[in-house]
């Protein structure tokens, strides 16, 4: 059974992750949530976990 996830989610960003994020968002226009948002949709609709982590997570 798949349990209804909610519609907003929250991530933290350390302190050292925000400034090339803000950075990244102003120069498209956007604002740091956009900008994240955009990312994990595209991570999860792109099936690319394991080539952004580099982790072996799925080995």
């Amino acid at each position: 059974m798949v349990s209804k996830l909610s519609k907003f989610a929250r991530a933290h960003l350390d302190a050292d992750t925000t400034v090339p994020f803000r950075d990244a968002a102003q120069a498209r226009g956007q604002t740091v949530h956009e900008l994240a948002t955009e990312i994990i949709n595209t991570i999860a609709r792109e099936d690319l976990f394991d080539a952004v982590l580099d982790d072996g997570g799925a080995a």
